[in-house]
């Protein structure tokens, strides 16, 4: 059992020896540590939260590498998602693979095998609609022996959507409070990188205010108490024109913003285009002619 006296911090090892690389997930999320994704219903959390999964569980760069953190080793991803069930995420699944590795039908049946093991032993699924109560970070409550065995070893913990894992008021910070220790709990027994999706508040998605570190819905408690957030909103008019996107179809782009990090610089915007039938998301290039003018004016000093 820890002990007060085992959690003070030696000095002498602290000035005599550097300090341990820090070990991002996500960027902004630190490896046994808890973040959170903010977005509307129906902006696309969940196929996110999976495409990372795959990725993680593949090895390869996230989001087609614009999420800048270093390609690891496929390893193992949690995914507990609530409102989910084995057919839509059978589709799910083959629709993500078949972007990720568009070359897939002209693979060697060898290479097709390997990739079936990396998902089948890295990707661990659950789909728990129509099964609540089987994963709950309800505080006073014990986090079951199944769950953490679930979790361990794993790089990534999905709890999709945050809602579903809890009984309690979302404007009561002292039970927010308690939900993210509960999360924290979980990350820090299995140093896996905790990511709790959470609904948008109708306040953020009437006023466009769905790219600010408060859009979640409930007590700011949430927000306070991880250490990183992510938010997914529409692309508004004057982020359209800066990435040239088309009028028409505006409603096929998404954004995703760094709304908070502790530990690192907040993640630049990234740009995702909705794919019409499946729903996979894909990032879009930023304008090369406005690149090249940005790295000009930086060279210029202007960082503007």
């Amino acid at each position: 059992m820890t002990c007060l006296a085992d959690l003070r911090a030696d000095m002498n090892a602290f000035l005599t020896n550097p300090p341990p690389e820090l070990d991002f997930v996500l960027p902004g999320l630190l490896a046994g540590a808890v973040g959170t994704l903010i977005a509307p219903g129906g902006m696309g959390k969940t196929m996110l939260v999976t495409q990372l999964g795959c990725e993680l569980a593949m090895g390869l760069p996230l989001l087609n590498g614009t999420l800048a953190v270093p390609v690891s080793e496929p390893k193992k991803v949690v995914l507990f998602l609530a409102e989910e069930d084995m057919t839509i995420m059978h589709h799910r699944i083959l629709d993500i693979v078949g972007v990720l590795l568009p070359g897939l039908k002209r693979m060697s049946s060898k290479d097709r095998s390997n990739l079936r093991k990396l998902l089948n032993t890295n990707l661990c699924l659950y789909t728990l609609a129509g099964h609540a109560g089987l994963v709950s970070l309800e505080p006073g409550t014990t986090i079951g022996d199944d769950v953490m065995a679930a979790c361990n070893g794993a790089r990534l913990v999905v709890f999709d959507p945050l809602r579903r894992f809890h009984k309690g008021n979302e404007n009561s910070p002292e039970h927010m409070s308690a939900v993210v220790q509960q999360s924290e709990l979980v990350a820090h027994k299995t140093r896996a990188a905790v990511l709790l999706p959470h609904h948008a508040s109708q306040h953020s998605i009437s006023t466009g205010t769905g790219d600010i570190v408060t859009a979640g819905r409930g007590t700011t408690a949430l927000p306070d108490g991880v250490r990183m957030q992510m938010n997914l909103s529409p692309v508004g008019r004057e982020l359209a024109k800066e990435w040239d996107l088309p009028d028409q179809a505006l409603g096929q782009y998404v954004q995703l913003k760094g709304t908070k990090a502790n530990y690192a610089p907040r993640a630049d915007t990234v740009v995702l285009h909705r794919q019409p039938n499946s729903g996979v998301l894909v990032p879009v290039d930023y304008p090369a002619a406005k690149t090249t003018s940005k790295a000009a004016r930086v060279k210029n000093g202007d960082r503007t």
